[in-house]
C-alpha cells in the first residue's frame, strides 16, 4: 500500500438494501463506483434480501449486509443502531452518507461519541408530505426532517428547489445545503445521440407506483393518439401489480392500442436511441432521472411542473415543456404541437444537449469530492 492509499479516507454509503431494482438503489451505486478512486468505499445495507444486486458495483467497493432479510422496522431498529455502530467502528470510517430518511434516526444514534462526518443524502421532495398521507404520517415525517436540519453535518438535495425549501421551510443553514444531482448510468447514454434516428414513439419511463401518476398518462395519451395516428406511446417500468392491473383495466377502457406498457426497461440506450419525446406526469419528484438521462440522450421531455425536479432540469420552451399541475388538456395540446413539427422537434433535441454540461457525471463527481474532502 503506497502513502496515498493509506491516506485515503474511508466513506460508508448506509442503504435499506441495494438488491433492489429502483432509482435509489441505483445512483448510490453509481456514486460509490465513482468514488473509489478517491476514497475507501463501503455499502452498509440493513438487509440483503431474497435477491442480488442488478447493478454493476466495482470490486473496490465493500459491500456489508448487516442483517439476511428485512425485519419489522419498529422491532429491528434498536438491532440496526448497535450492528451499524459496532460496524463503522470496526471498520474506522471517516464519513458516512445517509441515503434516504430509511437512516434516521438509526445513524445519527450510531454515530454518538465518534469522530464521524455525517451527511444527510436526501432522495425525497419537501412537498411529498402533503400528497396521500394521513396526519400521523406529516408528523413523522417532520420530526424526520427536524433530525436532518439539526443532527448532520452537511444535507445533500438533487435540486435548487429542495435546497431553498430546507433553507426558508425547514430553518437549515445555508452552509450546510448542497445540491448536487444524481449521477448517470454512463451506459445509458448514447454517444452518438445526435446521429440518431428517431422514431414516431412517446417514452414514458419510471416505476410503477401511484405518485407517478399514470392515469394522467392514459388520459393524455388517448387525446394524442387519437389525434396523431402514426405515433405509439411506450411506457417503462415495473413495480406495484395491483396498480398496474387496474391501469391496465383503466387504458382498456379507452381501447389504447398504441398506449403499450412494456414492463422492466432491460436496455434503457436501445430505448432512449428511438424515442422522440419523453413525457413525465408525476404528482412530485424529488429529482427526475429520467428526465436527466433523456436531456443527456437529445430527447426533448414534457412534465407538470410540479414544486421540484422537472423545473430544474427542463428549460421550458427551449429542450422541453412545464406544463400547470395537472392541466392534462394543456399537456396533450403541447404534444401535439411539438410532435407535429419535426423542425421544432429537432431544435429542441439540440438544445437539450446545449443545457446539458450541470448534469454531466464529472461536474458532479467533482461536487461530491469537494463537499467530502
Amino acid at each position: 500500500m503506497n502513502r496515498v492509499e493509506a491516506l485515503k479516507k474511508k466513506i460508508a454509503i448506509v442503504e435499506n438494501t441495494i438488491n433492489n431494482v429502483g432509482g435509489r438503489e441505483r445512483v448510490s451505486i453509481n456514486l460509490a463506483n465513482s468514488l473509489t478512486e478517491n476514497f475507501d468505499v463501503y455499502i452498509i445495507c440493513f438487509y440483503k434480501g431474497n435477491t442480488e444486486c442488478p447493478y454493476y458495483i466495482n470490486e473496490e467497493v465493500k459491500i456489508f449486509y448487516l442483517n439476511e432479510f428485512k425485519g419489522k422496522r419498529r422491532k429491528a431498529i434498536v438491532k440496526y443502531i448497535i450492528q451499524t455502530r459496532n460496524l463503522i467502528k470496526s471498520l474506522c470510517i471517516d464519513i458516512i452518507i445517509a441515503a434516504g430518511r430509511n437512516a434516521i434516526p438509526i445513524i445519527p444514534i450510531a454515530s454518538i461519541g465518534l469522530n464521524i462526518k455525517n451527511v444527510f443524502w436526501e432522495h425525497v421532495t419537501l412537498s411529498s408530505k402533503y400528497i396521500e398521507t394521513t396526519n400521523y404520517q406529516k408528523i413523522i415525517f417532520d420530526f424526520i426532517t427536524f433530525i436532518i436540519v439539526n443532527f448532520f453535518n452537511e444535507i445533500v438535495v438533487l435540486t435548487d428547489s429542495e435546497k431553498n425549501n430546507y433553507i426558508n421551510k425547514c430553518g437549515a443553514n445555508s452552509l450546510n445545503v448542497h445540491t448536487v444531482p444524481n449521477l448517470i448510468d454512463d451506459d445509458v447514454i448514447l454517444s452518438d445521440g445526435k446521429k440518431k434516428k428517431r422514431e414516431r414513439k412517446i417514452i414514458s419511463v419510471g416505476r410503477i407506483a401511484s405518485e407517478k401518476n399514470y392515469e394522467s398518462i392514459i388520459r393524455v395519451a388517448a387525446k394524442v393518439l387519437a389525434e396523431k395516428q402514426n405515433w405509439v406511446w411506450e411506457v417503462y417500468g415495473d413495480g406495484d401489480e395491483k396498480y398496474l392491473n387496474k391501469l391496465i383495466q383503466y387504458k382498456n377502457i379507452f381501447s389504447l392500442d398504441r398506449l403499450i406498457f412494456k414492463g422492466k426497461a432491460s436496455d434503457l440506450k436501445e430505448i432512449y436511441s428511438n424515442a422522440s419525446l419523453l413525457v413525465l406526469t408525476s404528482k412530485y419528484e424529488s429529482f427526475g432521472l429520467v428526465l436527466v438521462e433523456s436531456k443527456l440522450n437529445g430527447i426533448p421531455a414534457i412534465a407538470f411542473n410540479v414544486d421540484s425536479g422537472p423545473r430544474d432540469i427542463i428549460s421550458d420552451g427551449l429542450d422541453g415543456f412545464l406544463i400547470k399541475p395537472f392541466d392534462e388538456d394543456l399537456m396533450a395540446n403541447k404534444i401535439c404541437y411539438l410532435i407535429s413539427d419535426e423542425s421544432l422537434l429537432q431544435m429542441f433535441s439540440d438544445n437539450c444537449y446545449d443545457n446539458a454540461d450541470k448534469f454531466k457525471n464529472g461536474n458532479i463527481l467533482k461536487k461530491w469530492i469537494k463537499l467530502l474532502l
